[in-house]
């Protein structure tokens, strides 16, 4: 699927975007998440869709680099095309990726000078109300309790089922 995406876009010339995210997998080791957003089909909307979830074996912004480019070829975006229909590349706020001086985002812009990087709006709105509840004490105490009863009720399947029951009553 992800192959005839690829190629549907390079064929019809459509320009697209690239979005990363760093994480950790279940065995502690780095990995990258890459997504792919370009307008697929007859479709005039774009789309999101998942490209690879790749290995990090350097978290440096040299070597996420490297990952990066290397998955983006293996999956059929060649320089040429990248050269020509990369427009974005949306990041998290982290220093290795937004660094002025080295970051993953000035390399890529040496190599391909037409695309544009920016710090993903979804992790600038999780950073903004990450910073609000930090300011109201409300909100705290509030959260307090949601995690104690999440920690109850993970812990006993029979408490699971009975949340999940009420849940479903109040809809």
């Amino acid at each position: 699927m992800r192959k005839k995406l690829i190629s549907d876009s390079v064929l019809q010339k459509r320009p697209f975007s690239v979005l990363i995210d760093e994480s950790t997998s279940l065995g502690k080791n780095s990995c990258l998440i890459v997504y792919i957003r370009s307008c697929v089909g007859e479709s005039s909307e774009p789309q999101t869709f998942m490209l690879d979830i790749i290995d990090l074996k350097d978290t440096t912004a040299a070597g996420i680099l490297d990952a990066l480019l290397e998955c983006l070829n293996k999956h059929g975006l060649t320089d040429t095309v990248l050269a020509q229909f990369w427009l974005g590349l949306g990041t998290d706020g982290a220093s290795v990726m937004l660094r002025k001086k080295g970051g993953l985002c000035v390399q890529l812009k040496e190599k391909y000078p037409n695309l544009i990087a920016w710090h993903c709006f979804n992790h600038r709105l999780e950073l903004a109300v990450h910073g609000a509840t930090k300011a109201c004490t409300d909100i705290k105490h509030f959260k307090l309790f949601m995690e104690k009863l999440y920690s109850l009720y993970s812990m006993s399947p029979k408490n699971r089922r009975a949340l999940q029951q009420c849940a479903a009553e109040v809809g």
